[in-house]
Order: C-alpha cells, then structure tokens, then sequence
C-alpha cells in the first residue's frame, strides 16, 4: 500500500466502504438560487442541462428562474464528483463539465433582454471564452452594474 503524507486512501484500486449523496449544485445555480431564496424573483440563470433526472431536478429547484435554462438531449448534465476523507476535507474530485461548451453567444443571444434589463450579472468560470467576452461587452454596453 502507497500512502502520501495525509492521503488515508492507497492507489491499490481496492473499493472502500463509504456514503453518497446527490445534490443540485454549481456555482451559477446555487447563486441563482440563494436570491431566488432572498426574494428576488426575477432572478435568471442562463445555462444549459442536459434532458435527464439531474437537469429535471436543477430546473425544478429554480422555479421560474430556470426560464432560461434550456435543456439538451444529446448531452448530460454537468456532474461533480467530490472524494471527502475522514476529516471531511476534499481529497478530489471529478468534474464533468462538457455541457458548460454548449453555452455559445447565440444562446446569450435569446436571453439578451434579461441579460441588458438585469441589475447585475454573475459569470461561471466555465464558460466558453468567447461567451465570456460576449456577454461582458453586452454588459458594458448595456452599463451594468452603474445604471
């Protein structure tokens, strides 16, 4: 068995007792939701999930903020698979995060009016680069935040 210093877990590919759990999550959506839950309600995230039970289970808990969350057939929704060890501390984790490249500009587009009338706007690291831009060039032009 090889240990590294702190690792409790050996690379022998041996299977270990342990407990799982499923949860909505993602920064975009968490955000999203903790206004939703603060009483803004014309809160909106703009992403893409794929049409299976974790994309269902994300639209259901945003409510009328998932209005601009499309839903794709030929993808999955992004998944992140976290190792916790014995202190509750991560040991790693594994993301599938494939889906965040379907978030082109032209899906931005069909969202502009939210995005231009929108007190503010939060972006999720995992986009595109060219959807980064877009959509900082649609703020600026539209003087979000400052108006």
């Amino acid at each position: 068995m090889k240990m590294s210093e702190g690792n409790v877990f050996p690379d022998d590919g041996r299977t270990h007792a342990g407990r799982s759990r499923e949860s909505c999550g993602g920064v975009g959506r968490n955000i999203a939701n903790a206004l939703i839950s603060l009483g803004l309600n014309a809160t909106r995230l703009i992403s893409v999930v794929g049409n299976d039970q974790p994309g269902k289970a994300i639209i259901k808990s945003l409510g009328d903020g998932a209005q601009t969350v499309e839903q794709l057939s030929n993808m999955n929704t992004a998944r992140c698979t976290v190792i916790i060890n014995y202190k509750g501390e991560c040991q790693f984790s594994i993301g599938e995060m494939e889906v965040f490249a379907s978030i082109s500009p032209d899906v931005v587009k069909k969202y502009q009016s939210c995005v231009e009338n929108s007190s503010f706007i939060v972006l999720d690291g995992n986009l595109p680069l060219n959807t980064i831009r877009y959509v900082l060039d649609l703020a600026a032009c539209s003087k979000i935040p400052g108006r």
